[in-house]
């Protein structure tokens, strides 16, 4: 059972887009598809008396992650670009990885001792990441990931020149940036964000033609938009789709 909530700390909650729970119990093993949405993960894996720590880093491309009778999880999301202002190092370097938590966070002895002798639930669970991420995070990284994130969503979700011209970078200078906050190019954020779109439109849309769907995502044509879902996730438009709405 998957079970997500908003974090209540105001602070907090303008980097993180959800803390969550998920326990696999129905009695065998279970693989579950994960697609790219530009978010960074600290994932806590407890299976019996052991408890693993993760950064589950930016992917732009899609993941199977396969889950074992008796598996709990506990992970803190972070909203796309966020997690750099938590972390010394580029989230470039995360891109498609899943690596331990300690290399990136001192406060992870603290944080796994909680979760391996309490076993919280989800608002216990709330408080303790609230406590040790309060002390991490830094507001001047904050505010550089809010100007990028507007820069580039107010341009078109896409525009890298037009995203660094109103920041008054140059657009190279703009990119590397932008990588290093979010792990990926701003065009693979701004393909994953329309990916995201796609994903969360209601059944109804399933029968509309591909070219208008394209264009109503912001791809320029059809040939664009499968070539840029089959890249992220190896499926068509279509089967994505099908498998969103289990169809």
């Amino acid at each position: 059972m998957y079970i997500e909530k908003e974090i209540k700390d105001l602070q907090l909650s303008q980097s993180i887009a959800a803390i969550w729970t998920y326990e696999h119990d129905d009695g065998s093993e279970a693989h579950n598809t994960i697609f790219p949405d530009a978010s960074v993960d600290i994932i806590f894996k407890q299976r019996a008396d052991n408890m693993e720590v993760w950064l589950c880093g930016v992917m732009n491309k899609t993941m199977q992650v396969q889950h074992q009778d008796g598996d709990k999880y506990y992970g803190i999301r972070f909203k796309p670009g966020y997690a750099w202002a938590y972390f010394d190092k580029s989230m470039h370097s995360t891109l498609n990885q899943t690596l331990p938590l300690h290399h990136f966070f001192e406060q992870q002895a603290v944080l796994v001792e909680h979760l391996k002798h309490d076993t919280p639930n989800l608002a216990a669970f709330e408080q303790l990441v609230q406590t040790q991420l309060l002390r991490k995070v830094n507001i001047d990284k904050l505010k550089v990931v809010d100007a990028h994130t507007q820069a580039l969503n107010g341009k078109g979700c896409g525009s890298t020149l037009s995203a660094a011209l109103a920041l008054k970078l140059s657009r190279r200078h703009f990119s590397r940036c932008f990588q290093a906050m979010y792990g990926i190019s701003p065009r693979d954020y701004a393909n994953i964000q329309k990916l995201n779109v796609l994903r969360g439109l209601p059944q109804d849309f399933k029968h509309m033609p591909l070219v208008e769907l394209a264009l109503m995502l912001g791809y320029c044509d059809q040939s664009h938009m499968n070539h840029s879902l089959k890249r992220l996730t190896g499926l068509t438009p279509k089967a994505l789709m099908s498998q969103s709405y289990n169809t």
